[in-house]
């Protein structure tokens, strides 16, 4: 038994997730990683990263290499290909908060992976399986609506921008209530994705219905509004999702409207009696 890690891919544009079971910290099982994500996902045109030393250290290897491939090649065709290069960018050093996007995915795949899977011992086979499974549950999750019409409750996710579709999995019973060391390492690996999702899922939710207050306004829920509908026993990729076709205000907000209402009365009598002293 050895140290895995878990590389993790964010796009900038889709916010869609891939995650690569990675052997060691080097920067060569760092470009074997890669090689699969290119492999399966397409070749990006820019890359960011902190300053870790295997993405230095990979960033210098894909330089050279691609130096040597540009001096092998013909002039004629060193035009078309000569454009097809990736830009490494780097964030300073001692500025992780400038990672924001990918330390989000780390927080979202590292959490609950961590609670649940501490006690267990994988192999790399069992542990490539169980990230692919999380990383269709992270991208199954809804970004915005795909229409304004209150009769389609269909929501986009990062999905349908990685395979043109919401993502399916197998149906599967229940196994979460299952104890573990009755079952094989199979209903293991699957009740440990399911526990994992059914966490996620119930976090993520939460932190959508945040309310931060005195920072920034926020709308209320109105009608017409895509919704989601907390539902444990879904399975991992499946949302229940609804439209909004009633509010109903509750009495703090009429309490707000109602004070807003006297302010505004107030400042109105205020500037009244103002203009009247000063034209005695």
């Amino acid at each position: 038994m050895t140290k895995g890690y878990a590389c993790v891919f964010v796009c900038f544009s889709t916010k869609a997730i891939h995650l690569e079971a990675v052997s060691d910290l080097s920067s060569e099982a760092f470009l074997a990683s890669f090689a699969r994500f290119s492999a399966r996902r397409g070749l990006p045109s820019q890359i960011y990263s902190d300053n870790g030393t295997n993405f230095t250290g990979a960033d210098a290897i894909l330089r050279k290499e691609f130096k040597k491939f540009l001096d092998t090649i013909p002039q004629e065709t060193r035009a078309a290909y000569g454009v097809q290069g990736l830009k490494w960018n780097f964030i300073p050093p001692g500025a992780p908060h400038m990672g924001g996007l990918w330390e989000a995915g780390v927080k979202s795949c590292k959490k609950h992976l961590r609670r649940l899977g501490t006690s267990a011992r994988f192999t790399f086979e069992e542990f490539s399986t169980i990230l692919a499974r999380i990383e269709a549950c992270l991208n199954s999750r809804p970004l915005s609506s795909m229409s304004n019409n209150s009769s389609d409750i269909l929501a986009l996710t990062p999905g349908h921008f990685l395979c043109g579709r919401p993502l399916i999995m197998f149906p599967e019973r229940n196994s979460e209530f299952v104890d573990l060391s009755y079952i094989n390492r199979w209903e293991k690996l699957k009740c440990l994705q399911q526990q994992f999702c059914r966490r996620w899922k119930d976090e993520y939710l939460k932190e959508l219905h945040q309310r931060y207050k005195w920072q920034s306004p926020q709308e209320n829920v109105q009608v017409n509004d895509l919704v989601v509908v907390q539902n444990e026993i879904l399975p991992p990729t499946e949302w229940r999702l609804g439209r909004v076709i009633q509010v109903h205000p509750g009495v703090d907000r009429r309490s707000i409207e109602r004070r807003r209402k006297q302010q505004q009365q107030q400042h109105y009598n205020k500037g009244t009696s103002k203009s009247l002293v000063s034209s005695v």
